[in-house]
């Protein structure tokens, strides 16, 4: 019964694995004892062999099928990828950093640049401001001035013209005192000999 029982694990066991199995079925007729071990050291390892092995044991090391090598060469690229992701990312996020602050010093130098030009443009405002108040006052004051030279001229015409009445004054009263006395002028006098003698004074 044990023979057949052993013998009915044994064939379960086959495709699995064979290293532990026995090899001959006089080694169950030894002894009680034995028999006892030998069967119950079979039932762990068949118990251990109907388990669902780990994946990791399920490789192709075992089927024979798949080169080791080729697996550790997979996984050395996955890694290799990866390495060469984070790269890229780290690439793109040092760009992109460089990329901003170039952005920001850009815009502060605009912002330098209208600040700069809105102070220049004020200041044109005022000097232009300031001409054209001091060009009023210039003009205002040659305005003024030409008024001052134009009335002095005015007084001037006017002095002329009183010291000119007054020399037609005085000399209606010398030819009227001439001619209450009869008087005729030395002047005239030359001229009137002139003219009587035909010569010249």
């Amino acid at each position: 019964m044990r023979e057949e029982s052993g013998s009915n694990e044994k064939e379960r066991m086959k495709g699995k694995i064979v290293a532990f199995a026995p090899s001959s079925s006089h080694d169950y007729d030894d002894d009680d004892d034995d028999d006892d071990d030998t069967h119950n050291k079979v039932s762990s390892f068949l118990q251990f062999s109907t388990t669902s092995p780990p994946k990791i044991a399920d490789d192709g090391m075992l089927r024979g099928t798949e080169n080791p090598w080729a697996r550790d060469g997979d996984w050395t690229r996955i890694e290799l990828e990866k390495r060469w992701a984070l790269i890229k990312a780290w690439e793109e996020n040092e760009k992109a950093k460089a990329d901003n602050k170039a952005h920001k010093e850009l815009c502060a130098v605009a912002a330098w640049e209208s600040s700069k030009k809105a102070s220049l443009e004020v200041k044109l405002k005022k000097i232009e401001e300031e001409y054209e108040k001091r060009k009023g006052e210039y003009e205002e004051k040659m305005k003024n001035k030409a008024a001052e030279i134009h009335m002095e001229a005015e007084e001037r015409r006017a002095q002329v013209e009183a010291e000119k009445g007054e020399g037609m004054l005085k000399l209606e009263e010398v030819a009227a005192n001439f001619r209450s006395n009869g008087y005729v002028p030395h002047s005239l006098r030359c001229r009137l000999c002139c003219c009587c003698c035909r010569r010249p004074c």
